[in-house]
């Protein structure tokens, strides 16, 4: 879908993308880490925040290509105004994946080990990797015009006018989902983090 979507920066997208998987399965290899079926859960859902990443730095290029922009300051920008939004998005995940590994099981412990290096090696490839082969591409003149699919037109909703109700309404359901986690406290939790072993034979 990449490929035919954003055509050449979709073509980037996917060697960072094998990139990605190979230095965090290399990585895993050199740590010695357990890859478990957890593990593979969690390279999946790194491979579902590269393509994000990725989603996040074209949808800001073809913003500066409505604009009119030089290619090369549609790649510098399309890079660097993407950033901020990539890197929180990716400090929380990594957060909630430290917070896993220091309560969990050790099958919880390897979904968090490779969600975490994938995360890492995400960043490098989507971020500096993709630049880099842009950069490349443009000064030798291989990329000469940005050309991408666009499924959807200009919008005229004042999203950033709704900050205010959306605010409140998100503090409601923390608040609703911090108050039933503290009333179920224990029972809420299942044998991953409880630790032991579930066996069910079927005889």
């Amino acid at each position: 879908f990449a490929l035919v979507y954003y055509r050449f920066a979709g073509t980037i997208a996917c060697l960072a993308l094998l990139l990605n998987l190979v230095l965090t399965v290399a990585i895993m290899v050199l740590i010695k880490a357990p890859f478990t079926l957890p593990g593979l859960a969690g390279l999946v859902l790194t491979v579902g925040m590269s393509v994000d990443a990725n989603v996040l730095i074209y949808e800001r290029m073809r913003e500066e290509v409505a604009r009119g922009a030089a290619l090369r300051m549609v790649i510098r920008n399309g890079f660097d105004r993407a950033f901020v939004t990539i890197l929180d998005s990716n400090l929380t995940t990594v957060l909630t994946a430290v917070i896993l590994y220091l309560i969990g099981t050790d099958q919880v412990r390897g979904f968090a080990i490779t969600l975490t290096l994938g995360i890492v090696t995400s960043m490098f490839t989507a971020i500096f990797c993709s630049r880099v082969l842009f950069e490349i591409a443009e000064r030798r003149r291989w990329l000469t015009q940005l050309k991408m699919m666009q499924a959807l037109t200009t919008t005229n909703i004042d999203f950033m006018g709704m900050w205010k109700p959306a605010t409140a309404a998100s503090a409601v359901v923390i608040a609703i989902g911090l108050v039933a986690t503290a009333i179920r406290g224990q029972t809420m939790l299942d044998i991953d983090f409880l630790g032991g072993t579930s066996i069910q034979p079927l005889l």
